[in-house]
């Protein structure tokens, strides 16, 4: 009779309080590349890390696939992080075209159209898409479409994200917008109550 091959972690002790406090405060000063690094290396020799993990960064099987995905993720549309759990088709707010100059405000004399003056003007331009100024936040809602650039995606999750990104949207306006998004956020403030509540806080 073969016996069944499982792993096993590595025999560790409890750490003091002040190793733990020093912990946090090196998790907090080191840099991003170096936390992925030791993250890795954690989740790579403690299964039961692994799987906590998986819990915290991968999303709930949805839809006819049954496949996780990223849960937290950049929108392409936005460029606001989201969280692939709570991605309705009315959260994400953006705009279709790309910005021009403003007629008036291009006769100016230090007018200049260039990344660094579009960020520190954005109202002297306006989106070619609805005509309205560029501080405006968006004139179209839709889901939240994920940037994968550089990344290897399953083909069904391919197939998904292909098409939610051809889905149109509906037409928004920021007025009519502010009081569905004060209740939402209402909403989300409740729903995080309740997952700190439970222990779940990662799903925020």
């Amino acid at each position: 009779m073969s016996a069944t091959n499982t792993a096993e972690e590595p025999q560790t002790q409890a750490i003091s309080s002040d190793d733990r406090a020093l912990l946090f405060q090196a998790i907090r000063n080191t840099k991003d590349s170096r936390l992925r690094e030791a993250f890795t290396a954690v989740c790579s020799t403690y299964p039961s890390a692994a799987k906590l993990a998986c819990e915290i960064l991968l999303s709930r099987p949805s839809g006819e696939s049954g496949l996780k995905r990223q849960r937290w993720e950049v929108c392409n549309r936005c460029d606001q992080e989201y969280n692939e759990d709570d991605n309705s088709p009315r959260d994400c707010i953006y705009h279709t075209g790309d910005m021009e100059p403003d007629e008036e405000h291009q006769q100016e004399e230090d007018f200049s159209d260039n990344s660094d003056y579009r960020e520190s003007y954005p109202e002297h331009f306006r989106w070619e898409c609805c005509g309205r100024t560029g501080t405006d936040p968006g004139c179209r809602r839709n889901r939240h479409v994920p940037e994968v650039t550089g990344r290897t995606e399953q083909p069904a999750l391919r197939k998904k994200r292909k098409e939610e990104e051809a889905e149109e949207g509906e037409s928004y306006n920021e007025e009519e917008g502010s009081e569905e998004k004060e209740d939402k956020e209402d909403e989300a403030d409740g729903r995080a109550a309740v997952r700190n509540q439970r222990g779940d806080w990662w799903r925020q």
